[in-house]
């Protein structure tokens, strides 16, 4: 009898990113159904998010997920949740700089973060930065396996070497990389394991690591430790890779 198809469930901010990542790793996993939920927005630096309510968020998403897929909670084997970091660790306000002509958000660059006024900044910062705490602590919610990934600053960082970009292009920028790696997952899952980008260290020491001086602005992943973390799923012609 056939194994039973489970669901590996991404939550993640926006189309770009489904639109980026979904195939390739649909291809690399072995049995199970990669579902990429897009949640329209960034869940942890939401002005309602708190780490007492954070979880309880994240479980309406995935109940929003069971009732359009109509799966049941024992179907879903792990939520995976892909974080964009924008700079969130930033305490010192010596790197928030205030710039007018900004209208709206932050832009991110190495010396620091720039938006409108330096109290928008914070109240981001320390709201999001708690949130994170919390969930990369998180092992389960509401009963399913819990991991959080990060890409810093942002995934257009990460994966585009592109901090800033403008959201007309995203979804291009996403379409171009999933044809730049479609047929070629061994060529996506070096790029992920092998780039400098790759935060070294175990999964704690890769949310620690963020905490330190500028880092939370810079270019940095700990995504391929998905990788490792969840190899027993990664069919056996890339295993060798990692």
């Amino acid at each position: 009898m056939a194994k039973k198809r489970r669901v590996m469930l991404f939550l993640v901010e926006g189309k770009s990113e489904r639109e980026a990542l979904e195939i390739l790793i649909s291809n690399i996993i072995k049995n199970d159904l990669v579902v990429f939920q897009v949640m329209e927005g960034d869940i942890t630096s939401d002005i309602n998010s708190t780490p007492q309510n954070i979880k309880k968020l994240i479980n309406q998403k995935i109940e929003e997920y069971r009732a359009e897929s109509k799966v049941k909670k024992t179907d879903i084997m792990s939520v995976i949740h892909l974080m964009d970091i924008d700079g969130a660790y930033i305490n010192n306000e010596k790197f928030m700089i205030e710039n007018n002509e900004i209208e709206k958000g932050f832009k991110y660059y190495p010396d620091g973060i720039y938006a409108q006024n330096k109290q928008k900044i914070k109240n981001r910062n320390s709201r999001k930065s708690s949130v994170m705490n919390l969930l990369s602590t998180t092992n389960q919610i509401s009963t399913i396996n819990y991991r959080a990934y990060y890409f810093c600053c942002n995934l257009d960082h990460v994966l585009y070497d592109e901090a800033n970009l403008e959201s007309i292009l995203k979804v291009d920028y996403a379409y171009d990389f999933q044809d730049k790696y479609l047929d070629n997952e061994i060529g996506f899952i070096n790029f992920m394991l092998k780039s400098d980008f790759a935060v070294n260290g175990e999964y704690k020491d890769t949310w620690n690591f963020l905490k330190e001086e500028l880092n939370s602005l810079g270019r940095y992943s700990n995504f391929h430790l998905f990788f490792s973390d969840f190899g027993e799923y990664i069919k056996d012609e890339y295993r060798d890779v990692l």
